[in-house]
């Protein structure tokens, strides 16, 4: 602990005014001394206070002050602690609008952060835990504050969940093994509290890395990348999942356990895996940026005692997100699965998935169409090691040859847009969409293609129009050579469904409308087409003869679902 050294009449009188004009009162001015501070990178000597706000975060009001070690003052102009100042403040306004939206979420009464010119190994700012029961939190600044501003002030509102974290829980936060949510969950509130600034934190870094991870990395063994989970989790029961979390002498899994049943880890992972996480600034997990990589665990023969039942290669570990694929080819099925703890190889966890937001167990009993491999996911999350396994029980093969264009297709996200029902809608999210051709019979089924209306504002009151749309027609089909004939049976029906939504401060509202239904193309008339199959495309398009080989066409087909366009194997 350091010495207060005296100051003379005539400088203190400066000092005194020098404080008051900065909003700072000169008390405070010994606090680095006071402190034991346990590390050689925090403060080693006197600092001056140069700024303080207040943070209003609901329940009480707490002191923010900014204080300058005096070994860094001489690297910093007036111009730079300037824009640091209004920095702090953006970060206290952030912090007190975020805690106000965290049901129990406590901060200190006073808050200190010191701008030191010592290096911590890349990091911008680091929480010191107090132990001595005074209601303070300390932040160090590192590297004279020569961050950007933008992406400092993330990282300080990061450093002030970890204040947060050792007000509310400062058994739980101190624990060595607790990084896992410690800095998982200072990840989300940075960007729940500050989303605007989302492009000066490392947040898509940390989808990277969970996407990456996951499934060789329980949660207890990731840190940032868990930012994911904590998406997920949200604020509503951010307090109470934390509460619940190890404590004593109890293990990270036990307290894991406590805070939420499994049940709901396993709704996380498949909710991953539906890509279905959106973060507070807008980011989705989702895609092939940082959405699921879903690989293949295993593909049947389609023959009779012949096909081998699939067991994990490895126990998976408890808290690890398994996700993958398992493909049935043509034939008869009646397939059992789950995810086998010890040696009991039994059980009915709703694992798999034929469709997006679709988990049951598997479905037994499994018809593949001829032409058309089903592909069923897998997705989940246990408290417990375990291994995934999977009994096929081939009945019978497909009796059918199977050539293109037989099967189920669908339609990919991307070109799902173009049945937009304006170019300013933007699809955002639906149901099944399959067009399978099966003995000479066609069907095309879309459900719930959901289009989202541009925001329009006027003032404080927010506008916006959502469309949810499905689709329906069949035919009866014959091919010959590149060319496919297409007999309307059931025309197009369109079933729209209109919600208007309305955002002011004084309250939302809601207005439903009833389903339209429309038939926009009742031509009776056969299209002949011509088709190629490329890979796992169909390609239907017009018989245009200019175009001499079907694959120049394929380069740049016309869309114009679902008399033609690009489909890919469901």
């Amino acid at each position: 602990m350091g010495t207060v050294s005296k100051v003379r009449p005539v400088w203190a009188a400066f000092a005194l005014l020098f404080f008051v004009l900065m909003g700072v009162g000169p008390a405070r001015a010994e606090y680095c001394e006071t402190i034991d501070w346990g590390f050689e990178r925090f403060p080693d000597g006197t600092c001056s206070p140069i700024h303080r706000t207040v943070i209003d975060w609901g329940a009480r009001r707490s002191q923010l002050t900014l204080l300058l070690e005096n070994e860094a003052a001489g690297g910093l102009s007036d111009h730079r602690l300037g824009e640091i100042r209004h920095m702090i403040g953006e970060v206290a306004n952030a912090v007190g609008s975020g805690l106000r939206r965290i049901p129990g979420a406590r901060l200190q009464d006073t808050v200190h952060m010191v701008i030191v010119n010592d290096h911590a190994g890349g990091a911008r700012a680091e929480t010191n835990a107090r132990s001595d029961g005074v209601s303070d939190c300390a932040i160090m600044i590192y590297d004279s504050a020569s961050t950007d501003l933008g992406v400092l002030a993330r990282s300080l509102t990061h450093e002030m969940f970890h204040c947060v974290q050792y007000n509310n829980w400062p058994a739980k936060a101190a624990r060595s093994d607790s990084r896992w949510w410690t800095e998982g969950s200072a990840e989300w509130f940075e960007d729940f509290a500050m989303p605007e600034r989302v492009g000066d934190s490392d947040l898509r870094h940390n989808l990277s890395l969970f996407r990456e991870r996951s499934t060789t990395h329980s949660l207890l063994e990731n840190q940032y990348a868990n930012v994911v989970f904590f998406i997920w989790l949200g604020a509503p029961r951010m307090v109470s999942y934390i509460s619940g979390l190890a404590e004593g002498s109890m293990s990270q899994l036990e307290g894991a356990s406590r805070a939420m049943p499994e049940s709901e880890y396993r709704h996380f992972a498949q909710d991953y895996v539906d890509e279905r996480i959106v973060s507070p600034s807008g980011v989705e997990v989702a895609g092939s940026e940082f959405g699921p990589v879903m690989t293949s665990l295993h593909t049947t023969t389609g023959v009779p005692r012949a096909d081998p039942d699939y067991y994990s290669p490895a126990t998976v570990p408890a808290l690890t997100l398994v996700r993958g694929t398992i493909t049935f080819v043509p034939g008869e099925y009646q397939p059992t699965g789950f995810f086998a703890v010890g040696s009991a190889l039994r059980g009915t966890t709703p694992m798999f998935s034929q469709a997006r937001g679709s988990w049951t167990s598997m479905p037994s009993p499994l018809s593949v169409a001829c032409g058309s491999p089903k592909t069923i996911r897998v997705a989940t999350m246990s408290l417990h090691d375990g291994v995934v396994f999977v009994k096929p029980d081939t009945q019978r093969r497909a009796n059918l040859v199977c050539s293109c264009p037989a099967g189920d297709w669908t339609i990919s996200d991307l070109n799902l847009e173009s049945l937009s029902p304006s170019p300013d809608y933007q699809l955002h999210g639906h149901g099944d969409v399959v067009m399978s051709f099966h003995e000479g019979h066609a069907r095309f089924a879309a459900s719930n293609l959901r289009f989202d209306g541009p925001v329009k504002a006027v003032g404080q009151v927010r506008f916006q129009v959502t469309i949810v749309r499905s689709y329906e027609a069949s035919w009866t089909y014959s091919t010959s050579g590149d060319r496919i004939t297409m007999s309307v049976v059931e025309p197009l029906r369109i079933t729209e469904r209109k919600t208007h939504s309305t955002t002011a401060p004084y309250g939302s509202s809601t207005q439903r409308f009833p389903a339209r239904v429309s038939t926009p193309e009742p031509n009776p008339n056969p299209d002949e087409n011509m088709f190629i199959c490329k890979e796992n495309r169909l390609i239907i398009s017009p018989p245009i003869s200019k175009f001499e080989n079907p694959d120049r066409y394929s380069d740049r087909p016309k869309l114009r679902y679902p008399r033609y366009g690009v489909y890919v194997r469901s």
